[in-house]
């Protein structure tokens, strides 16, 4: 049982794919030139993005995941994005928005005038309709032997921390949602930890009524459910004291075909 406690949860996309293929071949030269793959996009939506209260918004929220969020290494929105503009004496390079958000229209109004100068800011940053924009995380490379300091993978804590944030009441108005494989992973772990429990409780009661109305013996219910269930208790135990590394997406199918097994042997049995 104690065992069970440490089974370890791996939600990399390379157990997907063979250690040959050409995918993990190319992800892993990938991280050894740029040092990271993960990133994290956050949408934000609002019908007055260039207003004085959601560029207020932006800030501490752009601020929050620098300071906050695990992993950090760089985050790129609005806030801080670079604009040069030519003058008498050469160029000048000024952020879009200033350090003091000025609450004048007219000032606010030249804020999207820049946004929109320029032909990338259109396609990548913002939508045509000035609506919507994008932040963008990127991710330190995370560490190999993440184990000794770390209860999750460290994909996982960066997406949970940037989440963790982005829900946060304040931030309501912008309408966040977060895409990226950290974020995914993360999502993915607490989906199958809600679903794993629940096939296990139904695999359970199914495998009740099925030997009830099958069998109509009290000992061809309890022995069949029994050894199932200690079988499954000492299989789960040995994966997490070896510390072999299981995906959640498979994690209730020994448990399903273990429940399988034990029901047709004690139907032929009894």
């Amino acid at each position: 049982m104690y065992g069970s406690t440490k089974i370890q949860i791996d939600t990399s996309n390379k157990n997907s794919f063979l250690e040959s293929d050409s995918i993990n071949i190319q992800t892993d030269h990938f991280e050894e030139i740029f040092g990271n793959d993960q990133y994290v996009i956050v949408m934000l939506k609002n019908e007055n993005l260039f207003s004085y209260e959601s560029l207020t918004l932006l800030r501490e929220l752009h601020e929050e995941i620098v300071d906050s969020a695990e992993f950090i290494e760089r985050v790129v929105s609005l806030n801080d994005i670079e604009y040069t503009v030519g003058d008498e004496y050469g160029m000048r390079i000024e952020q879009i928005v200033p350090d003091v958000i000025p609450v004048d229209k007219n000032e606010l109004a030249q804020i999207r005038e820049k946004a929109f100068a320029k032909e990338n800011f259109r396609k990548r940053l913002i939508s045509k309709d000035g609506t919507q924009t994008l932040l963008t995380i990127k991710f330190l490379p995370f560490p190999a032997d993440w184990k000794k300091d770390y209860s999750m993978s460290p994909d996982e804590l960066a997406g949970m921390s940037v989440l963790n944030i982005i829900e946060k009441d304040k931030y309501k108005s912008l309408n966040p949602k977060a895409i990226g494989v950290p974020v995914i992973n993360h999502q993915k772990r607490e989906y199958f930890a809600a679903e794993t429990s629940r096939v296990m409780g139904l695999a359970i009661l199914l495998a009740i009524v099925i030997l009830i109305i099958a069998l109509r013996s009290v000992w061809g219910v309890i022995v069949p459910i029994l050894s199932a269930i200690s079988s499954m208790i000492v299989m789960y135990g040995v994966v997490g004291f070896i510390g072999y590394p299981v995906d959640n997406m498979v994690l209730s199918f020994p448990f399903l075909i273990g429940f399988s097994v034990s029901i047709a042997y004690s139907i032929q049995l009894f």
